[in-house]
């Protein structure tokens, strides 16, 4: 290292924040990449992102967005999360990027529906606008995150002034993320097919193997400390392959190493990783359980709670009904919402478990207070 060059942490726990890289994504990073290189018509150019919260739908679309501004053809980025109004701020960072265009008609009043005159001169102002922004070979790509929080109307509007800008062969991209279950309901909607043609990107956990890997290269090539394989393995295993707790257990731990070494590069110590556990899994629960949990009814968390008694193991649907004291028919439309939520998810046929880990740890560890009401 450099004389004077300040050791930064090179983990990145943050929510959207580029990681050092992106472990085992690779190949959806490389299409993505030359889809843009192979020109209007190449599928990769219209993609799908889905995946419960924390396995990397943000920081996938960013990776997407750094790409687009590195090709040598020079290309506009438009990023927006589905928040009401974001067909409109899309259209105002577009006319502010290139020629003004008329966007004096608001594609959304906070979420309000539109009427079929001002829908249609919505969607127009759209595709007149990416029209604009792909003229003289320049390329255009717009990412969305959190599709599950957009309204249809939106939505609708975007998806057919990109298509219709796809028509005319103009160099434009379009990627869009969110939950599995809502990124379905957009996708298989009756009025928006186009977008079943999207690739379908799931993100899900990172094999362990991959994520020892990672762990030991960003400590020692970026980070500065030595570690011994086998604390790279308590690690990476610890992370449960999830990308959000990779990047918290990393942070933790390199922070805990760094404070030891006096503030210097040096090496990684069972004791160092051990406290970057014990601290990663307390900022874990606070940064995403507990967030998770709020927006939960009582009965889709008693659900829940019957859940957690299988311990690591997936559940039975019809042992978490009857622990709940009903039948398979009674507590399914729990089991729907939890799922469309991405707090639980498939494990096989009758079968379900927790989409996000440590989840059930958690829930049993603060079982008398969940029940007393005190995070109903």
């Amino acid at each position: 290292m450099p004389d004077g060059q300040v050791l930064q942490n090179p983990f990145k726990p943050t929510a959207g924040k580029m990681p050092p890289e992106l472990i085992g994504r690779d190949e959806v990073v490389d299409e993505f990449y030359e889809g843009l290189l192979n020109g209007p018509g190449a599928p990769e150019r219209l993609i799908r992102v889905s995946g419960v919260r924390g396995t990397g739908k943000t920081v996938m679309l960013g990776e997407f967005k750094r790409i687009a501004l590195n090709m040598e053809q020079k290309w506009t980025v438009v990023s927006e999360t589905a928040s009401p109004g974001f067909s409109s701020r899309i259209l105002e960072a577009l006319s502010r990027s290139h020629a003004p265009v008329d966007a004096t008609l608001q594609p959304t009043a906070l979420g309000a529906s539109l009427g079929s005159v001002r829908f249609e001169r919505s969607s127009l102002n759209l595709r007149e606008a990416m029209m604009r922004a792909t003229e003289k070979n320049r390329g255009l790509l717009i990412t969305l995150d959190e599709v599950q929080d957009a309204s249809f109307d939106e939505t609708k509007a975007l998806a057919i002034a990109v298509q219709h800008v796809i028509a005319e062969d103009r160099d434009v991209a379009f990627a869009f993320a969110g939950l599995p279950s809502m990124v379905s309901e957009i996708v298989n909607g009756d009025t928006l097919t186009f977008l079943r043609r999207a690739v379908p990107v799931e993100l899900s956990m990172v094999p362990i193997g991959d994520v020892a890997s990672s762990i030991e290269d960003t400590m020692r090539r970026i980070g500065r400390m030595e570690i011994d394989g086998r604390l790279v393995n308590r690690l990476a295993t610890a992370s449960a392959g999830y990308p959000f707790m990779v990047q918290l257990i990393g942070y933790q731990t390199w922070q805990a190493a760094f404070r030891r070494c006096g503030r210097r590069a040096g090496a990684v110590l069972p004791c160092d990783v051990e406290a970057g556990i014990e601290k990663a899994r307390s900022r874990f629960d606070a940064m995403v359980i507990e967030p998770a949990l709020q927006r939960v009814a009582p009965m889709e968390l008693r659900y829940m709670l019957a859940m957690s008694l299988d311990e690591e193991k997936p559940s039975s649907t019809s042992a978490v009904a009857a622990r709940m004291g009903s039948d398979l028919a009674g507590v399914s439309s729990y089991r729907a919402r939890l799922m469309k939520a991405g707090l639980v998810e498939s494990a096989g046929r009758g079968f379900v478990a927790f989409a996000i880990p440590y989840m059930d740890q958690y829930l049993r560890s603060r079982r008398d207070e969940i029940e007393q009401g005190m995070l109903v």
